[in-house]
């Protein structure tokens, strides 16, 4: 779940912004109240004086309501990022985000966590540059802080358009590769972070709601995995444990919760999560199975984008592997866009598959109300639309293609 909540309000048309402790962020807040209201943002432009030296003036640049929101988004994902920044490093910069240097914002979030750790195409830089720059030109014209140009590395342009391309790669990951990028984890957790990915169908925020201790949900009680950890001691036989994944640790809407889903643990994963508890996770009263074991952050739950933290390193280090012909080299090959919500796709397209197989129909003639469909959407949480089933049908044909390559 993320620590930043962002909430559109329904009065002023604008969006409110809370900390983890509810409380709220005054700073994004009355930034996005006076784009609501105005309908404009600020623009600065330099220019030499009467005495030849340099200022800068302000400007008011009008701009839709489509752009509006992709700047609330943005800055959403910024304040995230910084929260989980000073979880990782022990700092309190969002308390003081108005005053960053501008050098830490550009090497920090652009270059390194964008850029590097996210694999941000064209697009996506473009648009959070602009949403930093003009949050903090508001900031600057209400004399909250200094004056900022927030850019990346002229030095990240060839990264920058290799990860542009890269967002053609294929989203299906066959099992093999998989396999693989298994691994090479080097510890329990960051398999475990892959593998809810590949065979939960997990996104990277959703590994938080993995709960240790028993919860009440809806009036009833709901077994954490603990309780599934004796079930399973007490029932050699069975193969899968249901478990119920909350909506507040789902993708949602405007920063809010999504929907509720069941999950279904193979038992395999579920001994490793207690072999987890039990060799390598740091003594904590956290009720999240994952955690930290950093030493400036030990025993915290994770940040939600981990999973992508680990699947990018770990991409990284298998793709050498792959490319210098030392290890796998005859199987589907990684790319470097391929990202950890691959392995979620991945996970969709086998279901989907299986259940086609099973029920006997050819997978370009299911449809939106097809059985195979309704139930691989209700394993991912997914609204029902043909858009869905359309990527579901072609990541299936993907998957056959690759599975013929390697062959």
């Amino acid at each position: 779940m993320s620590d930043i909540i962002k909430v559109t309000s329904r009065k002023y048309g604008s969006d409110v912004f809370f900390d983890a402790d509810n409380c709220v962020l005054l700073l994004p807040t009355l930034f996005s109240l006076h784009a609501s209201r105005t309908g404009k943002v600020f623009s600065f432009h330099s220019y030499l004086d009467e005495n030849g030296v340099a200022q800068r003036r302000s400007t008011l640049k009008a701009f839709s309501s489509i752009t509006r929101n992709i700047y609330a988004n943005r800055l959403h994902q910024f304040l995230n990022w910084l929260s989980d920044y000073d979880k990782d490093n022990g700092t309190s910069r969002l308390a003081t985000h108005n005053n960053l240097p501008a050098e830490f914002i550009n090497k920090e979030y652009i270059d390194n966590h964008l850029c590097i750790v996210m694999g941000a195409g064209k697009a996506a830089i473009t648009h959070h540059e602009a949403a930093l720059q003009h949050y903090y030109n508001y900031l600057c014209a209400a004399r909250l802080s200094k004056y900022k140009q927030i850019h990346h590395s002229p030095k990240l342009n060839t990264a920058i358009e290799k990860n542009t391309k890269a967002r053609t790669a294929l989203k299906y990951l066959s099992k093999s590769l998989r396999l693989f990028i298994y691994e090479n984890a080097t510890s329990l957790r960051d398999e475990i972070l892959l593998r809810n990915g590949g065979e939960l169908g997990l996104r990277t925020r959703e590994n938080l709601g993995l709960l240790l201790n028993d919860f009440d949900f809806g009036g009833k009680k709901e077994q954490g995995l603990k309780s599934l950890w004796l079930e399973m001691q007490a029932n050699k036989e069975k193969r899968s444990f249901r478990y119920l994944l909350q909506g507040q640790y789902t993708k949602g809407a405007q920063g809010r919760g999504g929907k509720s889903r069941e999950i279904f643990i193979p038992r395999h994963l579920l001994q490793m999560y207690k072999r987890y508890f039990e060799r390598e996770r740091p003594t904590t009263i956290a009720n999240r199975l994952l955690v930290n074991n950093a030493a400036n952050a030990n025993g915290t739950p994770i940040k939600t984008n981990k999973g992508s933290d680990v699947f990018a390193r770990l991409r990284d280090v298998a793709m050498e592997k792959q490319y210098n012909g030392s290890e796998a080299a005859d199987i589907q090959m990684l790319e470097a866009g391929h990202t950890y919500h691959c392995l979620r796709h991945s996970f969709a397209t086998d279901k989907f598959v299986q259940f086609c197989n099973e029920d006997g129909t050819p997978i370009e003639e299911a449809s939106s109300d097809s059985r195979a469909f309704l139930r691989v959407a209700r394993l991912m949480g997914h609204s029902l639309n043909a858009k869905t089933t359309a990527s579901y049908i072609q990541l299936a044909l993907d998957k056959q293609s690759i599975e013929k390559k390697v062959e």
